[in-house]
Protein backbone atom coordinates (compact mmCIF):
# COMPACT_ATOMS: atom_id res chain seq x y z
CA UNK A 1 0.00 0.00 0.00
CA UNK A 2 0.98 3.65 -0.39
CA UNK A 3 0.19 6.07 2.41
CA UNK A 4 0.69 9.83 2.35
CA UNK A 5 -0.70 11.96 5.21
CA UNK A 6 0.23 15.39 6.53
CA UNK A 7 -0.62 16.75 9.99
CA UNK A 8 -3.33 14.16 10.60
CA UNK A 9 -4.40 13.30 14.14
CA UNK A 10 -3.12 9.87 15.10
CA UNK A 11 -6.64 8.93 16.19
CA UNK A 12 -7.96 9.64 12.67
CA UNK A 13 -5.17 7.67 11.04
CA UNK A 14 -5.77 4.79 13.44
CA UNK A 15 -9.47 4.77 12.61
CA UNK A 16 -8.71 4.71 8.88
CA UNK A 17 -6.15 1.90 9.17
CA UNK A 18 -8.47 -0.05 11.47
CA UNK A 19 -11.03 -0.09 8.66
CA UNK A 20 -8.49 -1.81 6.40
CA UNK A 21 -7.45 -4.46 8.92
CA UNK A 22 -9.09 -7.62 10.22
CA UNK A 23 -7.22 -7.03 13.50
CA UNK A 24 -7.84 -4.09 15.82
CA UNK A 25 -5.50 -1.11 15.42
CA UNK A 26 -4.46 0.09 18.88
CA UNK A 27 -3.58 3.72 19.62
CA UNK A 28 -1.41 4.53 22.66
CA UNK A 29 -3.48 6.80 24.92
CA UNK A 30 -0.59 9.24 25.47
CA UNK A 31 -0.30 9.84 21.70
CA UNK A 32 -3.96 9.99 20.71
CA UNK A 33 -4.00 13.75 19.96
CA UNK A 34 -0.56 13.85 18.29
CA UNK A 35 -0.42 14.81 14.65
CA UNK A 36 1.53 12.65 12.23
CA UNK A 37 2.97 13.10 8.76
CA UNK A 38 3.95 10.02 6.79
CA UNK A 39 4.86 9.29 3.20
CA UNK A 40 5.16 5.54 2.63
CA UNK A 41 5.37 3.68 -0.67
CA UNK A 42 4.79 -0.02 -1.25
CA UNK A 43 4.56 -1.08 2.39
CA UNK A 44 2.39 -3.68 4.04
CA UNK A 45 -0.48 -2.62 6.28
CA UNK A 46 1.50 -4.01 9.22
CA UNK A 47 4.49 -1.81 8.35
CA UNK A 48 2.27 1.27 7.89
CA UNK A 49 0.71 0.70 11.33
CA UNK A 50 4.15 0.31 12.90
CA UNK A 51 5.59 3.41 11.18
CA UNK A 52 2.66 5.46 12.49
CA UNK A 53 3.44 4.39 16.07
CA UNK A 54 0.33 2.22 16.31
CA UNK A 55 -0.06 -1.48 17.12
CA UNK A 56 -2.14 -4.34 15.75
CA UNK A 57 -4.09 -6.21 18.40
Amino acid sequence: MDLDVRDLKLSSLGKFLDGLSAADVLIPASLIDNKVSLSLKRVTLKDAVREAGLRLG
